[in-house]
Parts: C-alpha cells; structure tokens; sequence
C-alpha cells in the first residue's frame, strides 16, 4: 500500500502541465466548475481577474456530490441525497451572493455527481467561451486523480481551460 501511494505520488509529480489553449482575451461567457472550492479566496480571484471589465457572464455549476460534500460520512442512505443537495446549494449560494455584491452578472445551477457530466451538461446550456475549473491542491484532490481538467480539455477542445488550485473555505468561516 506504501508503495502505491509514493508511486502516484511520483506519478502526479512527473505529469507536465498541458498547454491547452490560450485564455480568452476578452471572455462573454465564463463557465465555472467547483464544488468544495466553490467559495475560495483563489477562485473569486481568478473571476474578479477575468471580469474586470464587467462584461463577462457567469454560470457556476457545482456537482451535488455526496463524497465532496461530506454528507456521505454523517449522513445515512435515506437522507444522504437530500444533505447533499443542501449543502451542495449552500456553497453555489455563497459564490453567487458574493459575486452579485461585485456587480457580476452571474447564474448557477447544481450539476451531476460526476464532475465531467456536470460540464457537459453546463457546456451545453450556457455555450461559454472560457471554463474555469477549480481544484484542491495536488495531494488532496479527488478531481486530479480521476485527471478533470485534462479531461476537460479534451472534451472541450474549442474551449479554453483555466484551472485554479484553491484551498476551500469552511462553510461555517464561509458565512462569518
């Protein structure tokens, strides 16, 4: 088990970073992909980076995930869905309220449990023309073992991808 671990870490080490394409210069229609960094310092950043202009539109999607929410540790098989649900809602909340108190022209809606569907589905509604995905830091993220963001951008090839690594703000900091 030692060994699996230190080779994965080797593994992700070693990666190089894909180039992908360029960010758009002047993006209308910015797609953003988080859940547990839905409300983080980084993020809100990268956005107010993006939007300075204030012409960008945003649409936020946040997969309802029972593992990325935590509601799958305290919650039982009856009422996990509906905890994650919630607390899925409360973080895409709290992104949005923050960036309307910014004068951002921002939606958002839940997405799939799985991220990558959740993109897709987001994709085709909103038609963006830059994603933003948001991720924890290498060691702790479950999105950079099941590879999102190149993931992403292979699926997406016509989309330019920003990926932003972010340490999430606990919901209970969150609303203080």
């Amino acid at each position: 088990m030692i060994a699996f671990y230190f080779a994965n870490k080797w593994y992700i080490a070693r990666r190089p970073v894909p180039e992908g394409l360029a960010p758009t210069v002047e993006p209308r229609r910015v797609l953003v992909l988080a859940n547990e960094t839905a409300n983080s310092a980084e993020l809100l950043e990268e956005l107010r980076r993006i939007g300075a202009d204030r012409a960008a539109n945003y649409f936020v999607a946040v997969p309802a995930s029972p593992v990325e929410t935590g509601t799958a540790a305290t919650h039982g098989p009856l009422d996990v869905m509906e905890a994650t649900q919630a607390a899925a809602q409360a973080r895409l909340d709290h992104t949005l309220s923050i960036l309307r108190s910014e004068n951002v022209q921002v939606d958002g809606a839940l997405g799939d449990y799985r991220p990558l569907r959740a993109l897709a589905n987001a994709v085709d509604t909103f038609h963006p023309d830059q994603i933003v995905i948001a991720t924890l830091p290498l060691e702790s993220s479950v999105w950079h073992r099941f590879d999102v963001v190149d993931r992403a951008r292979t699926e997406h090839p016509d989309i330019p991808v920003t990926h932003v690594v972010a340490t999430p703000v606990a919901m209970s900091q969150a609303f203080q």
